[in-house]
C-alpha cells in the first residue's frame, strides 16, 4: 500500500465563480501632504518608502478583483511564496518612521465612487490574534472584514455595505 497521496485542491469560495464586480486595494501611502515651505518629510522619500513597504508586506493587495457575494464583496488575494513577505504585525513600525498609513478601499464596478478606511495598529493586532478584524469605513460607508488563515498574512477581505450602500455606484 502506497502512502503517496494526491494533492488536495484548495476550497474555492462560491464568489470566485462570478466575474469581478470591483477592485479592492490595500495600499501604503502618505498620511498627509505637507505644503509648507520646509516640509517635515521628504515627499520623494515617503513615496519610495511607501512603495518598498507595499512590496515587502502587501505585494498582492495593491489591486485585487472583488467579487459580489451576498450583501457585499469578497477578495481572495494571491498568496506570495513563503518567506517572500514580511509579517503584517511589523508594518506599522516601519510606516510610523515616515508618516505613512495603510488605506483599504473598494471601488465597485472598477470605477466610480470608492469607499475607504484606514487600517491601524489595533486592527492588525486583532487580525493576528483572532484571524479576523473589522475595519469600519467613515460615515457609515460599510465594513472591511480582513481574514488571516496564515500567520502574518491577509488571506481574504470582505466588504460589507453599510448605511451608505445606496451611494455605491456601478
Amino acid at each position: 500500500m502506497s502512502l503517496i497521496r494526491e494533492p488536495v485542491a484548495p476550497t474555492r469560495c462560491a464568489c470566485q465563480h462570478r466575474p469581478a464586480a470591483g477592485k479592492l486595494r490595500l495600499t501604503v501611502a502618505k498620511k498627509n501632504i505637507d505644503v509648507r515651505h520646509h516640509a517635515q518629510y521628504n515627499e520623494q522619500e515617503q513615496d519610495k518608502r511607501a512603495s518598498t513597504l507595499q512590496q515587502l508586506f502587501l505585494p498582492t493587495l495593491s489591486a485585487v478583483d472583488a467579487h459580489s457575494h451576498n450583501d457585499g464583496y469578497h477578495s481572495h488575494p494571491v498568496q506570495p511564496a513563503a518567506g517572500g513577505v514580511g509579517h503584517i504585525a511589523q508594518l506599522h513600525d516601519h510606516m510610523d518612521e515616515c508618516d505613512l498609513v495603510a488605506r483599504l478601499s473598494i471601488t465597485p464596478g472598477g470605477e466610480g465612487r470608492s469607499v475607504a478606511a484606514l487600517l491601524d495598529r489595533a486592527h492588525i493586532k486583532e487580525l493576528t490574534r483572532n484571524g479576523v478584524a473589522d475595519v469600519t469605513a467613515a460615515q457609515g460607508g460599510g465594513t472591511f472584514r480582513l481574514h488571516s488563515t496564515r500567520p502574518g498574512r491577509i488571506t481574504g477581505v470582505e466588504f460589507l455595505a453599510g448605511t451608505a450602500s445606496s451611494e455605491l455606484e456601478y
